[in-house]
C-alpha cells in the first residue's frame, strides 16, 4: 500500500482512495514474513498444528479405506467398533 501512497505523492495527487479486496484473507506464508515477532511465531505454531491434523486425517482416511470393500456382516465386532472410533476421531480432528 505504501507504493500507492508514494505514486500519489510523485504525481501530485492529494486525494487518493484505496479499495481493499480480500483484506480479510490472511495467507500464513505472507503473514509469517510480514508480521514481526510473537505473531509470526504463533502463526508458525498454528501452521504446524494444521499440518499435523492433516496428516492425522490422512492416516485415518487410509485406515478406513482398508475396510471399504468389506461387507458389514463379514466384520468382527471389534472391527466395527474400530471403524466407529475412526469416524469419531475423524470428526473430532476436523
Amino acid at each position: 500500500m505504501s507504493g500507492v501512497v508514494d505514486l500519489a505523492k510523485r504525481t501530485g495527487k492529494s486525494n487518493v482512495g484505496i479499495v481493499c479486496t480480500k483484506s480479510d484473507d490472511i495467507r500464513a506464508e505472507e503473514a509469517k514474513r510480514d508480521w514481526p515477532g510473537p505473531t509470526a511465531q504463533r502463526i508458525r505454531e498454528l501452521d504446524a498444528v494444521i499440518a499435523a491434523t492433516r496428516r492425522s486425517l490422512d492416516d485415518i482416511k487410509a485406515e478406513l479405506e482398508t475396510y471399504a470393500g468389506d461387507d458389514d456382516d463379514d466384520l468382527l465386532e471389534e472391527e466395527r467398533q474400530h471403524i466407529v472410533d475412526l469416524n469419531r476421531q475423524s470428526t473430532k480432528e476436523q
